[in-house]
């Protein structure tokens, strides 16, 4: 994992893409940052590496701001019975006259929220 996450930082710094990778012990996720084209050729590399299986999207747009904009490649460990399903299925802000967050801020609340949690 350690050599897994210095290559990764390497490449991002070089490529100006920001991010997160979150592993649970059994699978992956991860939200890239940058510009569109710069994603698209790494997300596509990703694919296509015969280290992954069943990779898949479930966001992609434009932001205003990055969520993690000072980390190449911010790392979080979490336990197993954390299923991120949950993590990209939560329901959008009700309240129509707040704008929703983005991807990448709602993930962000999560983990200051479990930070604060016994996991």
């Amino acid at each position: 994992m350690e050599a897994l996450l210095e290559e990764s930082r390497s490449n991002n710094i070089n490529e100006q893409i920001t991010g997160l990778l979150i592993y649970n012990g059994s699978s992956f996720f991860q939200l890239l940052e940058g510009r569109k084209e710069t994603v698209e050729d790494l997300f596509g590399r990703i694919k296509t590496d015969d280290r992954h299986i069943e990779v898949k999207r479930y966001h992609s747009g434009a932001i205003e701001h990055r969520s993690f904009e000072t980390w190449a490649m911010a790392y979080r460990r979490l336990p197993e019975k954390f299923r991120f399903t949950d993590w990209v299925s939560l329901p959008e802000n009700s309240d129509s006259s707040i704008p929703p967050l983005s991807m990448g801020a709602r993930i962000l609340k999560l983990l200051y929220e479990l930070d604060d949690q016994p996991l």
